[in-house]
Parts: structure tokens; sequence; C-alpha cells
């Protein structure tokens, strides 16, 4: 028979691991952003047309390459932070397992 605790701690195994697993694909991502800004930046300054067009980037309309930083800090930023956030949930299931486990043991 499956007990509370181990309820607990096979939700905050799995969502620690989901956490963990959305943090390192957001590092495994960063050169691939890298590569999309160094492009975007060489072809804004290469095609000075570009300037008349609204480039639009997660919703960061580009004016100045400032602009072009936070457009690009933006995506990664969100899912550190979800993962983070599960990552926490995670952490809490297990001590709320650990928590069980004092209780209930005989």
């Amino acid at each position: 028979m499956i007990t509370a605790s181990q309820v607990l701690g096979f939700l905050g195994d799995a969502t620690t691991f989901a956490g963990a697993f959305i943090l390192a694909m957001k590092e495994a991502g960063e050169e691939k952003r890298a590569r999309q800004k160094l492009g975007t930046v060489t072809a804004i300054e290469t095609y000075p047309e570009l300037k008349k067009i609204t480039i639009d980037i997660e919703g960061i309309v580009i004016e100045k390459k400032e602009d072009l930083e936070i457009a690009f800090a933006r995506g990664p930023s969100r899912r550190s932070r979800l993962g983070a956030c599960i990552l926490a949930i995670g952490f809490v299931f297990l001590f709320l397992s650990r928590f069980a486990e004092v209780f209930t043991s005989k």
C-alpha cells in the first residue's frame, strides 16, 4: 500500500526534476540566442533600410541596439522564473513527504 509520504515524495521528485530540466534547457539555448542576436545586430547594421521597418521581438519594438538586449533576455528570463518556481514546489513536496514520514511512522 502506498502512503501519503510516498505520494508526496514522488510528486517532489517529479516536480524537482521538471524544474531542473527547464533550467537546464534554458541554459542550453543560450548559445543559439546569442547567435540570433548577433545575426540581428549584423543585419540591422549592414542594411540601413531595415531601420524603416518595425522589428518586433518578444513583444518589444526594436528601435536601438539596447532594445535587442532586452528582447533577447526576455524569453530566457521567463523560463528561469518558471523553472525556479517548479523547483521550489518540488522541494516543498519533498519537505512535506519527510514531515509526513515522521508523523506516520510507528
